[in-house]
Formats: structure tokens, sequence, C-alpha cells
């Protein structure tokens, strides 16, 4: 590759003085810059671009934040545990002896006496 020497730079920068842009370049730029940026996303493969977001998510929150997050979930799990342990465990059965009605009849007849 030919290196310039600065006679060839001074001559391109002595042109590049007069260029001036299109109209309108300025207030189309971020337009065009968008347009291209998705034009470029979308020559990726769809599971590159999914596996990207995902880690895009995944990624933005503080991993220091998120240590006391595992023992928060570890917690809620075992009281969710306990809980179903307690309504779905099977009810003692009790058992009553159970008296003939004519026997408390006669109970409160004596008594009442």
């Amino acid at each position: 590759m030919d290196e310039f020497n600065d006679n060839e730079i001074a001559r391109l920068l002595r042109l590049k003085r007069y260029e001036q842009p299109p109209p309108g370049y300025f207030e189309n730029f971020l337009h065009e810059f968008h347009r291209r940026q998705r034009n470029e996303l979308l020559r990726q493969p769809l599971w590159r671009i999914c596996l990207q977001r995902t880690h895009d998510f995944m990624f933005q929150f503080d991993v220091r934040s998120l240590a006391s997050y595992p023992v928060a979930v570890a917690a809620v799990l075992v009281c969710a545990a306990v809980i179903s342990l307690k309504i779905y465990q099977a009810p003692e059965i009790t058992r009553v002896a159970l008296q003939s009605p004519a026997a408390l009849s006669t109970a409160v007849n004596t008594e009442g006496e």
C-alpha cells in the first residue's frame, strides 16, 4: 500500500472542504440509520436473534442485586411445600363412642328429679 505524503493529504483535505451533503441529509439521517440497522439485523438467522434477545434480557440486571433472589425463591418454595402438605394431608379420623338416644333421655330425667 502506498503511503501518502503530507502534500497529497493536504490536497485531499482542500478538496473535501468544498463538499456539501445533499439537501435533507441531516433531517433524514436518523431514519436512514434505523433502516440500515434493521436490514443488518434481518440478515441474521431467527434463532440467533432470539438467543441474543434472551441473553440481553437475562443479563440486563446487575448480578450482585440478584444474589438474594435464589434464597428468596428457596424460601417461597419451602413455604409452598409446607402449606400444600398441610392442605392435602388426610384429616385424622376421630372415633367417638355413640350412645343410644334412650340412654341420653333417661340420663337427663334422672338428673332433673
